[in-house]
């Protein structure tokens, strides 16, 4: 057993070793490609450092050129001046020169002269076309505003037929006797041409859901009873009686035709219409 563990002691001792080595090892080449990329970014920034000022310079020079070349020119007009100045006899074929130009400019004045007048009939035909459009215009807006005047006219005659074609009223009022009182106040009934009072009480009972019964028709058309009051519920001579314009009718409702502007009355009596102020015969 002893031998045994000496063995292994010594085997694992000899792999701690082994790793140890292998671990230096890695440290060592990893400690080396840090520095390696250290220097490389200083290299790169040292390199944008040296490029900056060439630029700078070659800026300068570009904005250096222009002004020596406008130096150099105005040192070449100096020096022609004062050659001028100080040889007068030179004066001589610059005037000779100046003859000899004088024509070109007269010719070009001439030229502009021509093409300003080409261009005048140009600009006087352009503001033309604006002036008859104008014209085209109007002459359009006249004739919208003579087409639409017969149509205002146009429409005066069927405001006219529409006149003519309102509906009729009459004014109808129920009264039933002092304990019930007024079963319809005045109220505007349309009627039609040909109709009947018998006629215009269905109507606005039927609107007004007043119940209402009769019997017979035209001239033997009777009213029985009006919102549930018949006849002879208040004596022997209680019953409904109508009036037109103040008066009791001795015709039927059922034949007795209606105006427009009427005023219809139907009237509960007690005593065969003396209190209601109709005198039968």
């Amino acid at each position: 057993m002893k031998k045994w563990y000496a063995n292994n002691r010594k085997r694992t001792k000899g792999l701690e070793h082994s790793m140890l080595k292998q671990v230096k090892r890695w440290w060592l080449r990893f400690f080396a490609f840090a520095m390696v990329i250290v220097l490389a970014s200083g290299c790169v920034q040292a390199s944008e450092k040296t490029n900056e000022p060439t630029q700078v310079t070659s800026i300068n020079q570009q904005t250096t050129e222009p002004v020596r070349q406008t130096a150099s020119k105005e040192g070449h007009r100096a020096e022609s001046e004062t050659a001028a100045v100080s040889h007068p006899t030179s004066e001589q074929p610059a005037q000779g020169k100046t003859t000899v130009k004088e024509p070109t400019v007269q010719k070009k004045a001439e030229q502009s002269a021509v093409a300003a007048e080409k261009k005048a009939p140009v600009q006087a035909s352009v503001t033309a076309v604006p002036e008859q459009k104008q014209q085209a215009r109007s002459t359009e807006n006249k004739a919208i505003a003579t087409t639409a005047a017969p149509q205002v006219e146009s429409k005066k005659p069927k405001e006219t037929k529409a006149e003519s074609k309102k509906q009729k009223t009459v004014l109808f009022s129920i009264v039933a006797d002092k304990e019930r009182g007024t079963v319809l106040p005045p109220t505007v009934v349309e009627i039609k041409d040909g109709e009947t009072v018998l006629d215009a009480l269905k109507r606005i009972t039927r609107e007004k859901k007043i119940q209402m019964e009769y019997r017979g028709v035209k001239a033997t058309a009777y009213i029985e009873g009006i919102d549930n009051l018949y006849e002879f519920d208040r004596g022997a001579k209680s019953g409904w009686m109508y009036r037109v314009n103040g008066i009791f009718p001795n015709k039927s409702a059922g034949i007795f035709p209606v105006k427009d502007g009427d005023k219809v009355e139907w009237l509960y009596t007690v005593d065969l219409g003396k209190d209601v102020g109709a005198e039968l015969k």
